[in-house]
């Protein structure tokens, strides 16, 4: 990846994506461009300095060199652009983790994994941790996992009081309704909150893409019927009027061999003991990666910290 020069001429770079160039590649006719995104990554809107002149109140954001455009659709267009009906929105909704157990969410734990879900993935790290730990996620198949209840909670919505009351919808444009779901598709799933695999799945460059619709009743909870702030939201201002929960579950590669631990990750000396464990093992193997979730309709997004644990 590289930056193309924008203080002169204005430059297009534009290139199909991976999927794009293989059924291009085909050459059966079919290829037919339907659909485009448009983004913003590399834009830095604070350089906007409204106390200049008019024709230099943007100049910094203009001499700003834009991305090379490159192939890999889960890399690019981190900030997509969207189109509104109503131009005078104020604000734009955010879409924010739920860590708050008393608002249906679920904390992070403390101490090495501050910050992060550790996800077990097997029975001798689930046995040697039980009952687990505040913001630990029984990432064993559905046939062994204790437990249903160890979600990642999210919640959108205009995240100032500026922008309404907590009580109120957010308004049907600027509600989301299907969101794109990307994992690392060698590490683990994204299953509902009873476990079952029924998120629509592609697999690119061993990311797994999943689509889930608010449809898709599932993976959703009403939170309309809140009538205190406390229970209501972590979104401060108008919120839409469903959470989005989902679980995760390790892949069979990761319950049943070392061998990406050992490729991908890395030892954590002293985990179980650090964790609360007070069984057989001290030491663990983890690995570390995000789950990205994107709203297709508004654009939020938010990156997920997830640490995948076992036993060495």
């Amino acid at each position: 990846m590289a930056f193309l020069k924008n203080d002169g001429d204005i430059i297009l770079d534009a290139v199909l994506t991976d999927a794009g160039r293989r059924r291009l590649a085909a050459g059966d006719g079919t290829f037919n461009i339907t659909k485009f995104a448009l983004g913003d990554d590399e834009i830095n809107y604070a350089l906007h300095d409204a106390s200049a002149a008019t024709a230099y109140q943007d100049l910094e954001i203009d001499k700003t060199p834009v991305l090379e455009a490159f192939t890999n659709s889960k890399a690019s267009l981190k900030h997509r652009l969207i189109t509104l009906d109503n131009i005078n929105h104020l604000y734009l909704p955010v879409i924010k983790l739920n860590t708050n157990a008393r608002r249906d969410g679920k904390p992070f734990p403390g101490g090495i994994n501050a910050g992060i879900y550790p996800v077990l993935c097997t029975k001798n790290a689930f046995d040697d941790l039980k009952p687990l730990p505040e913001g630990f996620i029984d990432g064993r198949s559905i046939t062994e996992a204790s437990q249903n209840d160890q979600l990642i909670s999210l919640d959108h919505g205009l995240d100032t009081l500026a922008a309404g009351s907590w009580a109120e919808d957010l308004s049907g444009e600027l509600t989301e309704t299907v969101f794109e779901i990307f994992l690392d598709h060698r590490f683990g799933r994204i299953v509902t909150p009873d476990g079952s695999d029924t998120g629509t799945e592609s697999v690119e460059n061993d990311i797994a893409r999943y689509i889930i619709t608010t449809d898709s009743s599932a993976y959703f909870s009403d939170i309309r019927g809140y009538k205190t702030e406390e229970d209501a939201s972590v979104i401060a201002g108008a919120r839409a009027p469903q959470r989005f929960k989902f679980g995760v579950r390790a892949s069979d590669d990761l319950a049943h061999s070392t061998y990406l631990f050992t490729k991908f990750g890395r030892t954590s000396t002293g985990f179980f003991t650090s964790a609360g464990g007070s069984g057989t093992y001290t030491d663990a193997l983890v690995i570390d990666t995000t789950i990205r979730v994107v709203g297709q309709k508004t654009g939020l997004s938010i990156d997920i910290p997830v640490r995948f644990v076992r036993e060495p």
